[in-house]
């Protein structure tokens, strides 16, 4: 288990949530969080932009930022 998110990956992940409209720009969007430029999430990776993300959502920012 490689404990990281490639392309193949993250292209299936994303079409099941968000469907095929929206597939291209999420997923330049989800790789764009790819901090060491190696094409593949890590989990603290990911962790960090789906916390961004919910945040995001809820419409709430991070302690002390608002």
């Amino acid at each position: 288990m490689s404990h990281t998110i490639d392309m193949d990956e993250c292209m299936d992940i994303l079409y099941r949530r968000f469907g095929k409209d929206q597939l291209e720009s999420k997923v330049s969007e989800f790789m764009s969080k790819d901090v060491d430029g190696d094409m593949d999430i890590t989990f603290s990776e990911f962790a960090s932009m789906d916390i961004k993300s919910r945040r995001m959502a809820r419409g709430t920012q991070p302690s002390g930022m608002g």
